[in-house]
């Protein structure tokens, strides 16, 4: 009866809760208790059940059009890895206890992000702009350069952290292709990299960790990419020369952590009809899909 009681006086609660909030700025509401306590806008008490939050799949959770101004949202996940409270902090859902995005658990049983590194949402298509994510320059933070609508400057940065938003082009001086001078191989070494971009508990993937995952695929290309549970859209890159976006919707590129030369790093990209590790110059701005960390 109890239970009954709390129900009913919840639902003729709610409309004194909307209507008088926005009016008084310490409008008190009780349910189950006639003296809600002074620091709560809303005090809910009972000894015989708890507050029961919306219970979400992860997909569920996932395709919810979230704006960035829903911050603190509560979602109950039910088939996350971990299952249980997650709260939207403006960019993705994170769970409660760990703060680490819900994940995709791949065929090699790794868990990675969902989503590409500033995408809102999950890929619903290989070519879902709202998917596509940011463009990172190889080595650099979450500075702001990564923006698909970032200014462009010539002058190399000679620290890890630049000091600004700027996309650096490619030095016609040096003519390294890289943003840095001089280089730092470390900068996306594992989790704890001096700029590594990715949530806690994440970092970027290896280029082994790529061609584990590329080999499972249903096919090799970018069908196989999006039908696996990563669902890797086509987001195309910015050219570490001139500062321009192409390929999008035709091509995706995919920054590892792996140094390959003095000044490549290693990068999978996938296409109509492949999807292959090859290596690149590290100014190029491209996709950033981080994994969690062992």
């Amino acid at each position: 009866m109890q239970v009954m009681n709390l129900i009913k006086q919840f639902t003729h609660s709610l409309l004194p809760v909307f209507l008088f909030l926005g009016l008084a700025g310490h409008t008190q509401v009780g349910i189950g208790t006639t003296t809600p306590n002074r620091s709560a806008i809303l005090d809910v008490s009972g000894d015989d059940g708890g507050l029961l939050p919306p219970r979400m799949t992860q997909d569920e959770m996932n395709n919810i059009l979230v704006s960035p101004d829903a911050e603190g949202l509560l979602i109950y996940c039910t088939d996350c890895s971990p299952k249980g409270m997650y709260y939207y902090d403006g960019s993705y859902f994170l769970n409660s206890i760990t703060e680490i995005p819900s994940g995709a658990v791949s065929v090699t049983g790794r868990i990675w992000m969902d989503r590409n590194l500033g995408a809102t949402q999950v890929a619903s298509s290989s070519t879902d702009a709202l998917s596509f994510g940011d463009l990172y320059q190889w080595g650099r933070g979450s500075d702001g350069h990564q923006l698909r609508s970032s200014g462009t400057t010539n002058a190399l940065s000679g620290s890890d952290v630049p000091g600004h938003g700027d996309f650096i082009l490619e030095s016609d001086a040096l003519g390294d292709g890289d943003w840095r001078s001089p280089q730092n191989h470390d900068l996306w070494d594992g989790v704890s990299g001096i700029n590594n971009p990715c949530p806690s508990g994440y970092r970027l993937p290896t280029d082994r960790e790529w061609e584990a995952e590329t080999i499972n695929w249903s096919s090799r290309d970018a069908s196989g990419a999006f039908i696996s549970s990563l669902k890797l859209p086509l987001a195309g890159f910015r050219h570490n020369d001139t500062g321009t976006i192409e390929e999008e919707s035709f091509a995706g590129y995919y920054w590892s952590s792996t140094v390959a030369s003095i000044n490549y790093a290693s990068v999978l990209v996938l296409g109509p009809g492949s999807a292959e590790n090859t290596t690149v110059l590290r100014g190029e701005g491209y996709s950033v899909r981080c994994i969690k960390d062992y």
